[in-house]
């Protein structure tokens, strides 16, 4: 590593102008075999930086450009899984905060992403290749907001306001995790529950108007919408089927991810506690509505109980973790707004969920655990009755 370092003031450089020589000649060159060679070139020199980055110093990859030429490669489809490699070692990165800032300027470069998310999603279902690249480049986005961006704005921080571009970069998040793939979904929940909990992003106006957005999303995404053994359905099923061919593994991920999705309705009940208890509200209605029609479909054992996996049934169990994880944070704000003398109205309504939950009850014993459940987290509500 010594020899290496001792070498970094040329070896940079040299890596930098071979990128910006090569990649014109691969793509422009009319020559078939010269394309390829320069093809190979690139190719290797990626692979030789992935050994460099997660150790050389920062201010050298920011001096020699190779931090800007990276971000290009993403669009670059030969190169852009290479690139990608690249990037998360560096987003990763730990140290002195002051030596690390400049990795905020990868905002500056997301444009092109947030043009592309869309089309790598749908391409994404039938490539499996696109599908591991647009898994690395969540990793790489979710990274640098949680290990970067949240690390270094805040009022303890060297940034006591958000960056230019954040509002990109927040949509290029809710994009990700709008996207099918349980398992890319999954990669951005640390980085909204660490945006959440940031004193000064989520202060900002992109925030406040995606957390009630976000909150809808996940309530859909917290349905388990089959397993490995009976197989999987939905518009998640492609993807699913590719991630998880064994039920243990299956149901360690979903544990997690559930968890965390969790996490993230607690704290948008904390800062919307009025919106939240309205969106529950509805989920709930819904449920209630849909249940008749859905039980008719449902298969069942022989026995002519409901299957574990039954679609209505999962609805039920993760309506009963939203209500459990929403409904006690959203009902402590009220209670302080009350406190002040501002009633949103907010109280009513889940005192109503509450009178309704009690008088509609399911003739299936499974459900009737699940909708204990509902009713165990409207108890906070009884005082106020």
């Amino acid at each position: 590593v010594q020899g290496l370092s001792a070498c970094l003031p040329s070896l940079l450089p040299f890596f930098s102008n071979l990128l910006v020589t090569c990649i014109p000649q691969e793509t422009d060159n009319a020559d078939e075999a010269q394309r390829q060679e320069y093809y190979m070139v690139v190719r290797m020199l990626l692979k030789t930086l992935a050994a460099f980055v997660d150790w050389v110093p920062l201010k050298a990859l920011y001096k020699n450009n190779l931090l800007l030429m990276l971000c290009e490669l993403l669009s670059v489809e030969p190169h852009r899984q290479a690139a990608a490699d690249c990037l998360l070692l560096i987003v990763e990165r730990k140290g002195p905060r002051d030596e690390r800032a400049p990795l905020l300027d990868i905002l500056q470069h997301l444009g092109p992403i947030v043009a592309s998310v869309e089309a790598l999603t749908q391409s994404s279902m039938d490539n499996e290749d696109v599908y591991t690249f647009v898994k690395r480049l969540a990793q790489v986005i979710t990274v640098l907001g949680t290990n970067q961006l949240c690390s270094l704005c805040g009022p303890g921080s060297i940034k006591r306001e958000p960056p230019k571009n954040f509002d990109d970069y927040v949509r290029v998040l809710y994009e990700f995790t709008l996207h099918p793939s349980a398992v890319v979904s999954s990669l951005t929940f640390v980085c909204w529950a660490t945006m959440l909990r940031n004193d000064v992003l989520k202060q900002t106006d992109v925030m406040k108007r995606l957390q009630l957005p976000l909150a809808e999303v996940l309530c859909d995404k917290m349905v388990r919408r089959g397993n490995p053994e009976v197989g999987f359905f939905g518009e998640s099923a492609v993807f699913s089927e590719q991630d998880f061919s064994d039920l243990e593994e299956w149901n360690s991920f979903f544990s997690v991810y559930r968890s965390q999705a969790l996490t993230i309705l607690s704290l948008i009940s904390t800062h919307f506690p009025t919106a939240m208890v309205n969106l529950l509200a509805t989920n709930l209605s819904n449920l209630v509505d849909n249940t008749p029609a859905a039980l008719e479909s449902a298969p069942r054992n022989s026995n002519g109980e409901l299957e574990s996996h039954a679609e209505v049934l999962e609805a039920w169990d993760a309506m009963g973790r939203i209500w459990e994880a929403s409904a006690p944070p959203a009902h402590d704000q009220l209670m302080q707004q009350l406190a002040k003398g501002h009633d949103s109205g907010a109280m009513a309504v889940l005192g109503q969920c509450f009178q309704a939950a009690l008088t509609w009850a399911s003739r299936e014993p499974k459900l009737y655990l699940c909708e204990l459940s509902v009713l165990g987290s409207m108890v906070v509500c009884l005082n106020e009755m």
